[in-house]
């Protein structure tokens, strides 16, 4: 046969199997399909893609993987009141407030107010120098000359007045020069205000009464004199310790607070919480809380006891009832039997007695 002419003798040596032949041969002996074709039989059908170079591959399944399920033990953030702020842990609470969630208001506020301001009105005369009109002006030298020598020498006089800290001129009139003054105390907390201001009160006239005494030795200063009643106001104050606690109680929780004045003179804001205040609430077998709504007892162990009440006052044991609730049954369904088994034999019994 000459070269490049394919003869039926050429193909019959070659034995190829038609009819069976797969995709999968098409796909992988390119050369046998085009140098042996065969007129006399259709190719055979096939659904496969045509065969190119990239082909010859087979194609690998890619590997897929399922995500697992997150495993992280991180805690859910909390929800913080009252302007407490979250760390990742727990609540870091402001200093009014406590609880896990800064829900509760604390007990006690301390107010660390030991002193209040208090004021008295007296007069007194300066004898040696005369009024003059320029005094009425308090923008003159002469008005401010003569208000720091008052001021420096009321100073001594006042000197003894536990708390003493200065004057003012309320005015100034002829006579050689009547001097209206308040004078000004810090004057320590007590529980009882009203005593504390006419002691101040009285401490003040005191005083006075000694610059009578000495009124007459003033060689180069002020000299005083004072009418046998200087007093023009007793000594007033605009201080409420309850007024201060509402001040210092947290938003929305100062009806709660009422002003207590310790052993050291020291206010104090306290709640019904506290041991200190006449209605304090005893929660026995609890703890008291204060929340936005007042106080109130939280009972301690509730999954263990029964409380009836609403101070924890009475507690009854969840085991204990359990328990007893089964015997009690046992008990009265024990006396039904009996009660039974009693009215049986009696029937029994009068049964015998009829028959004979």
């Amino acid at each position: 046969a000459e070269t490049g002419t394919t003869t039926l003798a050429d193909t019959a040596t070659t034995p190829v199997e038609i009819g069976t032949m797969t995709p999968a041969d098409t796909a992988t002996s390119p050369a046998a399909s085009t140098t042996a074709p065969l007129e006399t039989s259709p190719p055979p059908t096939s659904t496969a893609m045509p065969t190119s170079a990239t082909t010859t591959t087979p194609a690998t399944t890619p590997w897929t993987t399922t995500p697992k399920p997150s495993t992280s033990t991180a805690r859910p953030a909390l929800t913080c009141e009252n302007g407490g702020t979250y760390d990742g842990e727990k609540c870091i609470c402001t200093s009014a407030f406590n609880g896990p969630l800064c829900q509760f208001a604390n007990d006690v506020i301390a107010t660390n107010v030991s002193t209040f301001k208090t004021e008295v009105d007296v007069q007194v005369r300066v004898t040696n120098k005369i009024f003059t009109e320029e005094l009425n002006n308090k923008s003159s030298l002469v008005y401010i000359d003569f208000e720091l020598q008052f001021r420096l020498q009321m100073k001594t006089v006042y000197q003894s007045v536990a708390g003493y800290q200065g004057v003012i001129i309320l005015n100034l009139r002829q006579g050689s020069i009547v001097v209206d003054h308040t004078v000004i105390i810090e004057a320590p907390l007590s529980n009882n205000l009203e005593a504390t201001l006419a002691s101040v009160t009285e401490q003040v006239v005191k005083q006075l009464e000694v610059v009578n005494t000495t009124g007459g030795n003033c060689s180069g200063q002020l000299c005083f004199t004072a009418p046998s009643n200087p007093v023009l106001k007793n000594a007033t104050t605009n201080f409420s310790a309850a007024d201060t606690c509402k001040e210092s109680a947290p938003p929305g929780f100062a009806e709660y607070y009422s002003p207590h004045i310790t052993e050291k003179g020291v206010l104090s804001c306290l709640t019904r919480c506290s041991q200190d205040v006449p209605d304090f609430l005893n929660c026995h077998y609890g703890q008291c809380q204060l929340k936005i709504s007042g106080p109130q007892c939280a009972c301690a162990n509730m999954d263990v006891f029964w409380y009836p009440g609403d101070r924890c006052q009475t507690r009854v044991s969840k085991v204990g009832v359990g328990m007893a609730v089964p015997l009690v049954i046992l008990f009265i369904g024990g006396i039904v039997l009996a009660t039974f088994l009693i009215r049986a034999r009696s029937r029994g019994s009068k049964a015998r007695y009829r028959g004979q």
